[in-house]
């Protein structure tokens, strides 16, 4: 649907607004992402602080399964 919106020739503001349920595989995708965003802004970065916020605990809750989460 979002290219759909950013099509050739559109020239007004297009807003996305992404629903996300908790528990389900998207939020999982969704944390991959921005974990993903911040580990290349870290790379970027001369001090690489995004990386020293990231514990092991938040890195190995990334690769579990969504239902064996929280209920």
């Amino acid at each position: 649907a979002m290219d759909r919106a950013h099509r050739l020739g559109q020239r007004k503001v297009v807003n996305v607004h992404r629903l996300i349920m908790r528990g389900t595989i998207e939020e999982k995708v969704m944390s991959l992402q921005k974990f993903k965003v911040s580990i290349a802004n870290a790379v970027i970065n001369a001090d690489n602080a995004s990386l020293k916020t990231m514990n092991t605990h938040q890195l190995l809750d990334l690769f579990t399964s969504a239902d064996t989460g929280k209920k």
